[in-house]
């Protein structure tokens, strides 16, 4: 094995793109609640109702069953 003086083609490019996609994940959130008083007092949502609707994504990827994401058991591949 060898060892290398340079990082590979494209490590900064990748690195890069990581950082812009963490940077939008970012400017997401903080947009989201940035409008949470206007969007409840818009709606007439309670804080509960919004966060219920804030978590709502991440409750339905946790609530898809296994066999439907085409994921298989250890046991089993």
């Amino acid at each position: 094995m060898t060892v290398q003086d340079r990082p590979l083609k494209g490590t900064w490019g990748m690195t890069a793109l990581l950082f812009l996609f963490m940077l939008i994940n970012f400017a997401d959130k903080v947009v989201v609640g940035l409008a949470a008083v206007p969007l409840t007092r818009d709606l007439g949502l309670t804080p509960e109702q919004f966060g219920d609707i804030g978590s709502a994504p991440s409750s339905a990827r946790r609530s898809v069953p296994a066999a439907a994401t085409n994921a298989c058991p250890i046991a089993t591949c």
